[in-house]
């Protein structure tokens, strides 16, 4: 038998695969690269994440409100202190204006119905004392409010009333007219006209007196 020879020794030597430091590590040995490690808990279970909306587990109190009335619950506040009541509002120069309409309202009205209908006699009176109402501090100021009132009322009655409403007695005066329909169809007293009309009981009577004579 020949002996071997060098590189026949070699053809015959077992084949091994040599791995080089490069290549990947294949096999059962390799961890997955894609798989994240879990973080240790040293023997302790994972802590929970909360979710919003989810009442808290059992067992477990919430976590208290911060100090002071920012996080006290709405119904846990005090309510034992009572609302202090408004104060009243001062009584303003307007108050004088609805006290005359309520002191000479009946007259008014008696006065109001003579030339419009009992429907539209309250609504001359309360449309005259609005209108006024607009210029009352300048009423104020002059030698009679009563007077500057009477002739509200006058002048809005006449205009709802229509053209020449007193026209029986359009000769008269003003102030003649007034005391006609006062005295002798009302039957108002001399001291009443002149409270309601705003003017002196003694220039009533010199109406009076020239109203009869001119009767005459």
């Amino acid at each position: 038998m020949a002996p071997a020879t060098p590189a026949r020794r070699a053809a015959e030597a077992p084949t091994t695969t040599r791995r080089c430091s490069c290549d990947p590590v294949r096999g059962r040995d390799a961890p997955p690269a894609s798989r994240p490690r879990a973080p240790a808990t040293h023997g302790r279970a994972p802590a929970r994440v909360p979710v919003a909306g989810r009442h808290p587990p059992a067992g477990r109190r919430p976590p208290a409100p911060p100090a002071g009335n920012l996080g006290t619950p709405r119904e846990t506040r005090d309510t034992t202190m009572p609302t202090p009541p408004r104060r009243p509002a001062a009584p303003g120069p307007a108050l004088g204006l609805w006290a005359l309409h309520d002191l000479h309202l009946r007259h008014y009205l008696d006065y109001a119905a003579l030339l419009l209908s009992p429907a539209d006699a309250p609504l001359a009176v309360r449309a005259a004392f609005e209108e006024l109402g607009g210029h009352w501090l300048d009423a104020l100021a002059t030698a009679s409010p009563a007077a500057c009132a009477w002739q509200a009322v006058r002048r809005r009655v006449c205009a709802l009333a229509g053209p020449r409403p007193l026209g029986p007695v359009a000769h008269l005066t003003a102030a003649q007219q007034d005391v006609l329909l006062l005295h002798l169809v009302l039957d108002l007293s001399a001291a009443e006209i002149a409270a309601l009309t705003g003017t002196e009981p003694a220039a009533v009577h010199v109406q009076l007196r020239s109203l009869a004579a001119a009767r005459r």
